[in-house]
């Protein structure tokens, strides 16, 4: 990437920098900075991952003939810089000081580091006169060609002794079809064999050649290939347990026998180079620990973990003394998780966070030769793809140490990353995953009418959130052109019709209280003040919106029926979620807590009489499963238990207010789209082996359901020469 240019915007984690008008934003508002520190940010940005020496600050913030106490003023200017970025010397994410020498930016650019270009001198302006090139320069030509001939055999030499790095090579290891992904895969670590799983079972692949065995396993026994022991003939496997169950950590033989358990509680992440150490996360939900222990599963111990954590890719350092880990913290009430590669020293017991980026996946791997490999989402409109990259990290201090270089190109998401032994082959996971919109007639218990129908959608992920009042169409937020945005399409119709665009992606869309208005969430973004989400309401047969209030942390607002006139605002918290009345019509008016539940996250629905909150904790994993029905007038609860389902994942009422729809999932782990009254009475609509089954919005007479359905396709992939 050449080095910005005076009019180029330059963006890191979320700050946004203009050069040419001297200006810093974060998520799109300014940041006051002086001049000094504005200049030192600046000649940091010019050379992401390199060391800018003080003396090269000096030069750029002092002129020659200015008495200045320097050391004092460019430690001044580094401090106020470090304040407005909300940055630490003690635990740096942006910018890392090296002692007595300077400072280094530690965040790529842009998603990339950027890496300047020499400046290429304009071509010379040939005369129209025939020879008049010739008559000024052929003195020059024969010399020309001397040093031609002599940069020829430098050019030799030099490709000889010290060859030009070539492009990493691609290369797909299987061939699995869209309803067969594959789960995980593991490369050997003498880059020989490939280790996989898909529905069917976990299976080793000769790289070479392509012959695949498959492993014999106990029955019911669902491998997931985590990492290979040195030897090469065991692997590190976490078993997959029923919904309600832990999982747990076993090793088996590639030649067979019978697996062992080394860990009964935990889901395995990564094995050190040695062999001698394991890596795993306790924690169905949030939060999540990372634990580290030896390779018989003795001497258990934390590492780390605090309310609000998601832990997801583990990498275990060459020298086996260091341990780098994707972490997403997610605050009180907070839409998505922040996004930060962190690495702990075993040493010293601390940690320091090397990348912040909300784009970073849950996937990485430390090659022997120490570079760290990442995956990141690529800009909007492709924000569905990741790629991966590769950053040289300083062998000691576990510091980024240069620039960062592009692994992989094209589109869908790249995971699930490992690395073979000689830090010449990669292996990773190319996923693509679509969510689809699916309508169907219902009779009034539950059983289907007509069979569901996809509606006519492009690529992308869809999800249906209510219905015209006439039930005639259904409103749905899609991504389809990078950003979710805000559709209306009709039941007969080829398209959609787009009701709220923009740079501020929709989160949700409900029906007012009296079907008048079209509800809907903004999420935070550059026009956003305080990074609170916005409740707009637009007048359902076309004309503005309006802002109906801000809020602090919430992703969900539903709304009763005319008669009621209420509508709720949802907010989860780490330990309690909260719920707010207030009344659409009225702007700005600031909610009324009605109820506060001992569930951090919940499913959750509001009946159409706007008395009772049906709610379901994420993640219930007891059979059978129960929904709480809460009263709003006195916060009493209620609950329904509903045999033969587990692990409710969606819950949406009825317009009757005596039922509704549930995605849950059977002991033998299928998910099914289910009618319930309440009573508990279930009747299955829909089940689903493979994929994801969504949440159903009834229309409001109860004739169609609207839901959502998830498929993926994943294959392995090598990248060689990287």
């Amino acid at each position: 990437m050449q080095e910005a240019g005076p009019s180029t915007v330059i963006r890191f984690g979320t700050f946004e920098v203009d050069p040419h008008a001297g200006e810093v934003r974060r998520n799109g508002f300014r940041v006051k900075l002086q001049e000094q520190p504005l200049q030192v940010l600046l000649a940091l940005l010019k050379k992401p991952g390199e060391v800018v020496t003080r003396e090269e600050l000096h030069a750029k913030l002092w002129p020659a003939d200015t008495f200045v106490d320097f050391d004092h003023g460019l430690n001044a200017a580094v401090k106020r810089l470090r304040d407005a970025l909300g940055d630490s010397v003690e635990n740096p994410r942006f910018i890392e000081t090296l002692a007595k020498r300077g400072y280094r930016f530690l965040v790529p650019l842009n998603g990339h580091v950027a890496v300047p270009t020499p400046d290429i001198p304009n071509p010379p302006i040939l005369s129209s006169e025939p020879g008049q090139w010739a008559k000024r320069h052929g003195p020059l030509i024969g010399g020309g060609l001397a040093l031609f001939v002599i940069g020829s055999a430098i050019g030799y030499f030099l490709a000889a002794h010290f060859p030009t790095k070539t492009r990493p090579t691609e290369r797909r290891l299987t061939v699995n079809a869209p309803d067969m992904p594959v789960y995980n895969a593991r490369i050997s670590p003498d880059g020989q064999y490939l280790a996989y799983s898909d529905r069917t079972g976990l299976f080793v692949r000769v790289i070479a050649t392509g012959e695949t065995h498959a492993l014999a396993l106990p029955n019911d026994f669902m491998a997931q290939p985590i990492g290979w022991f040195p030897d090469n003939s065991r692997l590190l496997v976490t078993r997959w347990s029923p919904p309600g169950q832990p999982d747990s950590i076993w090793s088996l033989s590639v030649f067979g026998g019978n697996p062992k358990q080394l860990m009964e509680n935990g889901n395995a992440r990564a094995i050190s180079w040695d062999g001698a150490q394991i890596a795993f996360v306790r924690g169905d939900t949030l939060p999540q620990t990372l634990w580290v222990m030896s390779s018989d599963g003795s001497r258990a111990r934390e590492i780390l973990g605090q309310s609000g954590d998601y832990i997801g890719a583990v990498a275990w350092s060459p020298d086996n003394r260091k341990l780098a880990f994707v972490r997403y913290s997610f605050q009180p009430g907070s839409y998505e998780g922040r996004g930060s590669l962190g690495i702990f020293d075993f040493g010293t017991g601390t940690t320091k966070y090397v990348i912040y980026d909300p784009g970073l996946e849950e996937s990485i791997a430390w090659t022997k030769d120490n570079r760290l490999i990442y995956s990141l989402h690529e800009p909007q409109p492709n924000n569905r793809d990741s790629n991966l990259w590769a950053v040289p990290l300083d062998p000691r201090s576990g510091a980024v140490h240069g620039a960062a270089q592009r692994l992989t190109e094209g589109p869908d998401r790249k995971l699930l990353i490992s690395a073979s032994g000689n830090g010449k082959t990669l292996s990773y996971l190319r996923v693509s995953s679509r969510s689809h919109v699916y309508v169907a007639a219902v009779g009034r218990n539950g059983q289907g009418e007509t069979p569901p129908t996809r509606m006519n959608l492009d690529e992308g992920n869809n999800f249906p959130y209510t219905w015209t009042p006439s039930g005639d169409a259904v409103i749905f937020i899609s991504d389809r052109d990078g950003v979710r945005h805000l559709y209306k399409q009709g039941l007969q119709q080829p398209t959609p019709d787009l009701l709220v665009g923009g740079d501020s992606p929709v989160m949700v869309a409900r029906m007012s209280p009296d079907r008048s208005e079209l509800l809907y969430i903004l999420a935070p973004g550059n026009r956003t003040e305080g990074g609170l989400i916005r409740v707009m309401a637009m007048p359902v047969n076309g004309g503005s919106p309006r802002e109906v209030l801000r809020a602090e942390g919430s992703d969900d607002v539903q709304c009763s029926g005319a008669r009621a006139n209420v509508c709720i605002l949802y907010q989860p918290g780490s330990e309690e979620a909260m719920f707010s009345a207030f009344d659409p019509r009225t702007a700005a008016v600031r909610p009324r807590v009605v109820l506060k539940v001992p569930f951090g996250k919940a499913n959750h629905s509001l009946s159409p009489d706007g008395m009772t909150m049906a709610v379901a904790p994420y993640h219930q994993g007891k059979f059978p499963a129960e929904v709480y029905l809460y009263s709003l007038l006195d916060n009493s609860r209620s609950t329904i238990k509903i045999e033969g389902w587990g692990a409710i994942q969606f819950i949406d009422w009825n317009a009757d207010g005596k039922s509704f729809w549930i995605s849950a999932v059977t002991s033998k782990n299928v998910q099914g789209l289910v009618r319930v009254d309440l009573n508990g009475n279930a009747t299955p609509y829909y089940f689903e082996a493979q994929n994801q089954v969504g949440w159903a919005i009834p229309s409001f007479d109860d004739s169609h359901i609207a839901y959502w359905k998830g498929d993926s396709s994943s294959n392995a992939w090598l990248v060689r020469d990287f």
